[in-house]
């Protein structure tokens, strides 16, 4: 980061905070008590929500403007029933941007909320300047409930050996299929990327759309982050990261994988107006059942197990997305990504009451109950919820088990690298998919990305 545009979002920051500590608060209209909520609120949110009236006080600080509606709050009201000696006040940020930016500042000056959540690849950042707590010796003797979380859902909240915060709620991506589609061609649904190949060409031979794909979008790449981590990217992250590998480099076979979406495309895999077809296109392309592939997140199912907008819905099927052979790789990754994380400010230390509540709100959120909470709020929990009694259409059912299943989570590429790389990644898959650039272009679109850091 140039030294000009780290000045620039110093300035911005402070005359941030500085409107926002100076926003008058007027406690009838911005504070909401929990007994108030029961009487009915109309769920507008505010810039204090209270839950609870006991004596121990916990800030909870979140990335949006708090609300009776969000997930959040019904974590502080469950614990509080359990633990009705403590207050939770929620306080918010204006936007996950600001958020972001301002609880950067914030570590710098030791002054982190007492409980907040942030994306995990803040971590090595707050722990430059010592704000955040270390966890590890406060649930390491509670291994019962570090085991209950699934596959490598913990693995990123580690930094040197030590636990810095605990994430809760998982994101499902990956490749979906209209099984209606695959049965009509005797084919299965396809594992192996030699599997892919053959549906694809059986599909192109008769006249249907193997992958519906909007390449006007930028949100139209999740599937292909496994990838690339099934080709080893673990082993050239941090070389990456520093600058000292190149995308070029043959150690980080981004070629490979490039070239292996460019053969899909030689396929016929994509729609020939890819070019210009919307992400949004592209979906209701599928749920119309014109399409017999799409990747995409675990937020469409919604849209996905509603029969007035997906016809096919009882036909979809979920998984992974392609496996390579012959790899020395371990193949069994899914896009799972636990990627924000509740993280407890370093000054929480000094109130030691305080601080085993925040500890306790931290295994109520995973816990089944408070999995429960997270999947009802429409997310997928990083640990088994109590789903008893609960009336789940088969696909929600199908991606929470696959959301707890033995494959490894990743995350999107761009979440260890700064902002600034989503454009780049995304012009290289998309250009190598829509056939506007070659594989040996897309890796050089990200080296030159990489030389501006």
């Amino acid at each position: 980061m140039k030294r000009c545009n780290v000045l620039l979002n110093f300035i911005f920051l402070t005359v941030t905070l500085f409107l926002l500590s100076c926003t008058p608060k007027d406690n009838t209209k911005t504070q909401a008590t929990a007994a108030e909520q029961s009487q009915g609120s109309s769920g507008q949110s505010s810039m204090e929500l209270v839950v609870g009236s006991g004596n121990i006080k916990l800030n909870y600080h979140l990335a949006n403007i708090p609300s009776d509606k969000s997930v959040h709050y019904f974590y502080a009201q469950g614990f509080v029933k359990l633990h009705p000696e403590v207050t939770i006040t929620f306080t918010g940020s204006p936007d996950p941007d600001t958020h972001d930016q301002m609880m950067r500042l914030m570590a710098s000056t030791n002054s982190l909320p007492e409980l907040h959540a942030s994306s995990f690849n803040h971590i090595p950042d707050f722990l430059q300047t010592g704000a955040i707590s270390d966890l590890t010796a406060a649930v390491e003797g509670d291994k019962e409930w570090l085991n209950s979380f699934n596959a490598s859902a913990l693995d990123k909240m580690y930094y040197n050996g030590k636990l810095w915060g605990i994430p809760y709620q998982t994101d499902i991506q990956g490749w979906w299929f209209n099984k209606a589609l695959f049965d009509k061609y005797n084919l299965a649904i396809p594992v192996t990327y030699d599997d892919f190949k053959k549906a694809i060409t059986v599909f192109k031979q008769n006249g249907v759309l193997p992958i519906a794909h909007g390449g006007k979008d930028i949100w139209s790449q999740w599937g292909y982050n496994t990838w690339f981590y099934r080709h080893g990217l673990d082993d050239v992250l941090e070389g990456l990261q520093k600058g000292t590998i190149k995308f070029s480099d043959p150690r980080t076979n981004f070629l490979t994988v490039f070239e292996r979406i460019k053969e899909w495309a030689d396929l016929g895999a994509y729609p020939p107006n890819a070019t210009t077809m919307s992400y949004t296109q592209a979906l209701e392309t599928f749920k119309a059942g014109n399409a017999a592939i799409i990747t995409t997140g675990s937020w469409e199912l919604g849209d996905f197990c509603d029969p007035v907008q997906t016809p096919i819905t009882n036909d979809i099927i979920f998984n992974w997305g392609p496996e390579f052979p012959n790899q020395r790789w371990n193949q069994k990754i899914g896009g799972k990504e636990t990627s924000w994380a509740l993280i407890i400010g370093k000054k929480l230390e000094s109130r030691p009451d305080a601080y085993k509540v925040a500890l306790d709100l931290l295994k109520y959120v995973c816990s089944p109950e408070g999995g429960r909470i997270t999947f009802e709020g429409g997310y997928f929990p990083p640990v088994k919820a109590n789903i008893a009694g609960l009336t789940i259409a088969p696909l929600y059912r199908q991606a929470l088990e696959r959301s707890g299943d033995n494959y490894n989570g990743i995350y999107q590429i761009g979440m260890y690298f700064d902002t600034s790389f989503w454009d780049p990644i995304w012009n290289a898959c998309t250009g190598v998919i829509t056939g506007t650039i070659t594989p040996r272009d897309a890796v050089r679109i990200l080296d030159d990305w990489q030389a501006t850091q």
